[in-house]
C-alpha cells in the first residue's frame, strides 16, 4: 500500500488547502498594497491650510474630524492624525505655532504602538495589549524644518480595523489639512 493510500481520501483531498491558503494570502497582500490600504507615497504633499498651535508641555497637535483636538477629546477608535515637532525641555514650556505651509513626505511606514495597561500606567509588557495602528510619515518643509513627522492612527487590531487608509486620512483632516498624492509617471 502506498503512503498516500494509507492516509485516506480525506487527507489526500486536503493536500491542496495549505498551498491554496498561502496563494490567497499573497493575493490579499498584493491587493492591499495596490488598493485602498496602500501607504501615502514619498512625494505626497501635506498642505496645512491654517496655522495650528502645539500646546505648551507637548510636541504634538492632534487633528480629527477637521478640527484641532486635545488628546482627551480624541475618539481613538476613529482615524486621527497629528503633527510632531521635537523640542527640548525648555522649548516645551512654551506653545509652538505651526504656520500654514506645504510639507513633503520623504518616507512612510506602518507601525504599531503597543502598550499594556497596568492600573493607569502604560508599560511595554505582555499582559493586556492595547494596540494603535500607525502610519508614520517623515515630512519636511524649507520654511519649518522643526516639523518632522506627520502620522495618522487608529486604536484597534489589524484584523478588525486595518491601518488608516488614505481616504480615511483625507476625511478626518477635513479642510484643515489637504493630502495630495504625487501624480503617477
Amino acid at each position: 500500500m502506498s503512503a498516500s493510500a494509507s492516509r485516506g481520501p480525506r487527507t489526500r483531498r486536503m493536500g491542496w488547502a495549505l498551498p491554496a491558503a498561502a496563494a490567497l494570502a499573497l493575493c490579499i497582500i498584493g491587493v492591499a498594497e495596490a488598493g485602498p490600504r496602500r501607504l501615502p507615497a514619498a512625494g505626497t504633499r501635506i498642505q496645512l491650510n491654517e496655522p495650528v498651535r502645539v500646546p505648551a508641555g507637548t510636541a504634538r497637535v492632534f487633528i480629527q474630524f477637521g478640527k484641532v483636538r486635545s488628546y482627551r477629546e480624541l475618539n481613538i477608535y476613529e482615524t486621527y492624525c497629528k503633527f510632531f515637532v521635537p523640542r527640548s525641555r525648555t522649548e516645551l514650556e512654551k506653545p509652538y505655532r505651526i504656520e500654514a505651509d506645504e510639507f513633503t513626505v520623504t518616507k512612510t511606514q506602518r507601525g504599531r504602538d503597543e502598550f499594556a495597561d497596568a492600573g493607569g500606567a502604560f508599560l511595554k509588557v505582555r499582559e493586556r495589549w492595547d494596540t494603535t495602528l500607525v502610519v508614520r510619515m517623515k515630512i519636511r518643509s524649507e520654511r519649518q524644518p522643526m516639523v518632522a513627522q506627520f502620522l495618522c492612527a487608529r486604536f484597534g487590531s489589524n484584523f478588525f480595523y486595518g491601518y488608516p487608509t488614505i481616504a480615511e486620512m483625507k476625511s478626518t483632516l477635513g479642510s484643515l489639512v489637504t493630502l495630495t498624492e504625487p501624480s503617477p509617471d
